[in-house]
């Protein structure tokens, strides 16, 4: 049975006296230092205080692929999270103070937001709510958005963004999941946001976005509420880890809203009755309401308070959503099919090798136990396995099974690599991994290039990191070692 997710404590370092590489060694050489002083961390940490653009490659650092001791690897991950936010900080100073995201692209997202009531020790809750309106004229989703931005008023962060498009799908189109990305991360550095307690909300229009960005997003939000909208094509299946909840009006039958969030109910719960414990929902019908509830919906905010979310569940079940939807709201003609694409290709500690849409949709489900990963559903070749110790125990041997085919078994070392990379893909806190593994059906396996782990505290590991950082390593992880293309292969 999968363990309740408690959320991560941020913790604090003090830092050991670090000395440059050029002294180092000449003290190395001159016999007049103790070799324990100089480690990966203290490398790590003198790395960072250089400017990101002044950096040399991550790549090219000894300590980038030491394999690190399970309390330096918790030091190096503090130190590479810190960073990260500091650099989300300046680098969206000018869109925080403007309350205007802006992608590559050019397009915009424009927001405003509340706070209620004071701020818990881990941090506010966030509230990420879509206005309605949709293919409409500009002046039509404006007023919408200024009635979002003071219609609930949780206890928490109350966001309410201003859709980049005013179409009938604005709310789910493929930057959608980018600028909601940048915008928790925005609020997290600025205002302290909880990453553990995210909810995204909408109405209409902004409904018909709950039902497509909730299982779309489901690894960053706590739960989910859906107000007067409509599902198009949704699966619920990415909803396991969340609360979902649904509110419609009881005469609210356009496009038969009314009735089709019973449907989706149903649908929920059959994926509940499979699978005990998870799928948690709430439909609501409120007797005698059109498409506008009185804000007798507003209870959802109640409802989905109870939630917050568990980053690391023992099982994932990811089918890859896309921007396919079907059209029910065309200006004009028939209901036609829009063209669509991926948009996420990381789910909680599952991964796509490489960020492109295939030709299907992945289908994933996995799950831990013990020390042994089992992938037990993959409609594609390929993947990646995100892992900390809070999955299995990263000092043991790990068994990555395929299908029931073992196509891994031996260690797996934590590397700062893994924690940087990590930490700039998903920019989040509890998604930064100091391990991943590229598992290939074949049988396949790769680790992001590595050295040997040193023993801790020892003066032959320092003397052995010292020397490393002179003359470079050997590539390889634990007993195995790396070839050119980063397969493993016995030493």
């Amino acid at each position: 049975m999968e363990a309740a997710f408690e959320p991560h404590a941020s913790c604090f370092f003090s830092k050991a006296p670090r000395t440059s590489l050029a002294k180092a060694l000449l003290a190395l050489m001159a016999g007049t230092v103790s070799l324990v002083a100089a480690g990966p961390v203290e490398d790590l940490d003198a790395w960072l205080k250089l400017p990101r653009a002044s950096r040399p490659a991550l790549e090219s650092q000894a300590f980038s692929s030491i394999g690190l001791t399970a309390p330096q690897s918790t030091q190096a991950r503090a130190l590479v999270w810190a960073e990260r936010l500091a650099y989300v900080k300046a680098s969206g100073a000018a869109e925080w103070s403007g309350k205007k995201l802006v992608n590559a692209e050019k397009l915009e997202m424009p927001f405003d937001y509340r706070i209620y009531g004071s701020k818990p020790a881990a941090g506010y809750d966030l509230y990420i709510s879509m206005h309605g309106g949709g293919d409409a004229e500009k002046a039509v989703n404006d007023e919408q958005w200024q009635n979002q931005i003071g219609l609930y008023q949780p206890k928490g962060i109350y966001l309410a963004p201003r859709a980049p498009t005013d179409a009938w799908n604005m709310w789910h189109k493929d930057h959608i999941d980018g600028f909601f990305d940048r915008i928790i991360q925005l609020c997290v550095a600025n205002l302290g946001a909880n990453p553990n307690r995210v909810y995204v909300m909408g109405y209409s229009a902004g409904g018909d976005g709950t039902y497509q960005m909730a299982p779309r997003m489901a690894d960053r939000w706590a739960a989910a509420a859906m107000m007067a909208g409509y599902p198009n094509n949704a699966s619920p299946i990415n909803l396991r880890g969340i609360g979902f909840t649904m509110h419609v009006g009881g005469l609210d039958a356009s496009y038969g809203r009314n009735t089709i969030c019973v449907t989706y109910g149903k649908a929920i719960q059959a994926l509940q009755d499979a699978d005990p414990g998870f799928y948690k929902y709430d439909v609501q019908v409120h007797a005698g309401k059109p498409h506008w509830m009185d804000l007798e919906d507003k209870v959802a905010l109640d409802w989905t308070f109870n939630f917050t979310r568990r980053p690391h569940p023992a099982k994932v079940v990811w089918l890859q959503d896309t921007t396919v939807g079907t059209n029910s709201f065309p200006s004009t003609g028939a209901v036609k099919a829009v063209p669509g694409h991926p948009t996420q290709f990381r789910f909680y500690w599952l991964g796509l090798a490489a960020k492109t849409g295939g030709p299907k949709q992945a289908r994933l489900a996995a799950a831990i136990t013990g020390q042994q990963v089992a992938i037990a559903e993959a409609n594609i070749d390929s993947l990646t396995i995100s892992l900390n110790d809070s999955l299995l125990d990263l000092d043991r041997n790990v068994t990555v099974t395929w299908k029931g085919k073992t196509v891994f078994a031996g260690p797996v070392a934590r590397t700062i690599g893994d924690l940087y990379r990590t930490a700039n893909d998903r920019g989040d806190p509890d998604y930064v991994y100091p391990a991943v593994l590229k598992v290939l059906a074949s049988g396949q396996v790769s680790l992001a290039p590595r050295k040997a782990a040193l023993p801790a505290g020892s003066p032959q590991g320092a003397g052995r990191y010292a020397r490393g950082r002179a003359w470079g390593w050997a590539t390889r992880a634990g007993g195995l070692v790396s070839d050119a293309e980063g397969r493993l292969r016995p030493e």
